[in-house]
């Protein structure tokens, strides 16, 4: 089957931030005093919706999850996180963007950043590169459901099965793949032993373009 699209997630794929989730959702949980949060956990759960990682994280330390809670655990960290001013793009995505389009493939942001939260950390001229915008809070169930890619399939137009999403955290593999998409991995918070089940893996984002051709060939 001819592939259609390409369906990017954003933290850690488009732009280098994760390093700096994490040490915002650690201040964070300092500030409102409950235990240092395990950096890890917060990688593996990176694109899931963030009152939801907020809410876990406050019933891992034996506290009721409140909304008032659960709202100031996420306002804390979204806070921090601004303050530590925008992150940066990784080197040559908007070429990697423009090669994947001047292949003729449609493409579709899927992340659980907020819609209001996007505008502030992906850059305009990366923004405006996607045909579908698919947020945190457009969706009903985040990452690891399926529901996000699905939405981002269906805004194109397209059966989840002609699309490539490219991805580097396990709850974003997960929802791609139950959704029927293909699914590539770079390593870029975790190592590729905690990313099992990808079809593609690839050391880079940089090596996308490469890849979309060598799906081509066996089309």
């Amino acid at each position: 089957m001819k592939l259609r699209a390409v369906l990017w997630d954003m933290d850690g794929v488009l732009i280098d931030s994760m390093d700096r989730h994490a040490q915002a959702w650690i201040r964070a949980a300092g500030e409102l005093g409950l235990n240092e949060i395990d950096p890890q956990e917060i990688l593996r759960r990176e694109g899931e919706r963030g009152e939801v990682s907020a809410r876990d994280f406050i019933k891992a330390h034996d506290m009721m999850p409140t909304r008032k809670r659960v709202r100031q655990l996420l306002e804390t960290k979204e806070q921090i996180f601004a303050a530590m001013g925008p992150a940066r793009p990784f080197p040559n995505i908007e070429q990697v963007l423009a090669e994947v389009a001047r292949r003729g493939l449609a493409m579709a942001l899927v992340t659980g950043t907020s819609a209001d939260e996007l505008e502030t950390v992906l850059p305009a001229p990366i923004r405006s590169m996607f045909k579908v915008l698919i947020t945190g809070d457009a969706v009903l169930h985040g990452k690891p459901n399926p529901e996000p890619y699905l939405k981002a399939a269906m805004g194109l137009g397209l059966a989840p099965e002609v699309c490539l999403a490219v991805e580097n955290a396990p709850f974003g593999l997960r929802s791609a793949k139950d959704a029927g998409a293909l699914v590539a991995v770079v390593p870029t918070s975790l190592p590729i032993d905690q990313l099992p089940g990808a079809d593609f893996y690839l050391d880079s984002i940089e090596q996308v373009p490469g890849l979309l051709d060598r799906i081509a060939q066996t089309d």
